[in-house]
């Protein structure tokens, strides 16, 4: 079964979670219960933020290759 903390907050987006984990990881402890973070929630919010910052290179290496291709920026 999935740890009910790990999911997002109603209405909050990506971007805010992934600031609230980082905030998590330097504190140590959970923002929604206050309990400290277990091994398995700090390795799952590490993982997160390390999928982010792999995404967002592979997005940016994307659209400059896509840039050269068409020309130049539009």
């Amino acid at each position: 079964m999935a740890d009910k903390k790990n999911f997002l907050k109603k209405g909050e987006n990506l971007t805010a979670r992934s600031k609230r984990y980082a905030r998590e990881l330097k504190n140590g402890k959970s923002e929604i219960t206050g309990a400290k973070l277990t091994t398995g929630q700090r390795t799952f919010r590490s993982g997160v933020l390390n999928e982010r910052s792999i995404s967002a290179q592979q997005y940016k290496f994307n659209a400059k290759k896509n840039a050269r291709k068409s020309g130049g920026n539009k």
